[in-house]
């Protein structure tokens, strides 16, 4: 029962997690198109620039580009470096299987050195 709630809840956790992302998008591209018209483009046209929306959208993908590029840099390795440990320590089922392959691959070691003295 406590290895199904974990089941059931660990889904749970992993469906939310990648939804928010969907919630966030929405929720930011309104906040910047809601900055541009009524913050942005009035402050530039007082400055005298006249604002045009491809510079919005040249300002947004900039900020992407890096954000993917500090994702990727940074924040991946450290995730992964983080979940590999608490898989481990948490007993993951690849745990058993590590422990079966690397008990296989002793006796395998074994067998070859075997054959080994034996032909020698």
């Amino acid at each position: 029962m406590k290895r199904l709630f974990k089941q059931l809840y660990g889904r749970f956790r992993l469906l939310a997690q990648h939804l928010s992302f969907y919630a966030m998008m929405v929720t930011m591209v309104s906040a910047v198109i809601t900055m541009w018209v009524t913050a942005l483009a009035p402050w530039l046209i007082d400055k005298g620039i006249d604002p045009k929306l491809w510079m919005l959208v040249l300002a947004i993908l900039f900020i992407f580009a890096v954000g993917v590029m500090f994702e990727y840099n940074v924040t991946f390795p450290s995730f992964y470096a983080t979940w590999n440990e608490q898989m481990w320590k948490h007993d993951s089922p690849i745990k058993e299987e590590f422990k079966k392959l690397n008990k296989r691959i002793d006796e395998l070691a074994e067998l070859i050195e075997k054959n080994k003295n034996a032909t020698s």
